[in-house]
């Protein structure tokens, strides 16, 4: 199994370059990079399935992690708890939800640990979205990818870049790593549908664990 190109039209590649991307957005006056389309599929996601923890690496400013509490106790889960992985903390996140922020790389030995406690035998919402260099994300993979509990959902960002469909001279980057994975492990995750088209930062990063 690998990740099929995809088709995009001259609107969609436009909206990349000049909304997907580059478009400043906050969450609770905190930066957040993901795009509107995403966070909508992030809520449908939270809103349509019982997760017993979200799990975000590379929280950044931690507006994401902010859009992701709110989430949860808008959609009455007060109870299922937020862990963050950052190699800083966030300066400005305080929250009432209840929630755990490890400082460290996400493929250190001592984060990992304490990460795959927290989601054992748990179904999870899993993200991955820290250094986005190809060798770092099939490392985040080989470390997390195989501890999730059938169900649970993985969500590797910025799929898109090294020209599928922008940043065409980045470098191999998550794309290249899932195909890589899921070439190695092809019947551990299969593709989640999309909502809204092709408007995504993550094409074929959308995945849901089912054995293997």
């Amino acid at each position: 199994m690998g990740l099929p190109e995809v088709n995009y039209s001259k609107d969609e590649i436009l909206w990349w370059e000049m909304i997907g991307r580059r478009m400043r957005r906050t969450w609770q006056s905190l930066q957040i990079t993901k795009n509107e389309f995403d966070l909508r599929r992030y809520f449908n996601l939270l809103s349509a399935e019982n997760f017993g923890v979200v799990v975000e690496i590379g929280i950044n400013h931690g507006g994401s992690a902010a859009f992701f509490m709110d989430s949860l106790d808008m959609l009455g889960h007060e109870d299922v708890p937020f862990v963050g992985v950052d190699i800083s903390p966030p300066t400005f996140l305080v929250h009432t939800h209840p929630y755990e922020i490890y400082i460290g790389g996400s493929t250190d030995n001592g984060v990992v640990e304490k990460v795959l406690r927290r989601i054992e035998e748990k179904k999870a919402l899993f993200i991955l979205d820290s250094d986005h260099c190809a060798s770092h994300v099939y490392a985040e993979l080989h470390y997390y990818a195989a501890a999730l509990v059938p169900g649970s959902v993985l969500v590797v960002e910025d799929t898109e870049l090294n020209g599928h469909p922008v940043v065409v001279n980045f470098g191999p980057g998550p794309w290249e790593a899932i195909n890589r994975f899921l070439a190695e492990n092809p019947t551990m995750f299969e593709p989640i549908p999309l909502e809204y088209g092709n408007y995504t930062t993550n094409p074929g990063g959308w995945l849901r664990r089912v054995g293997g």
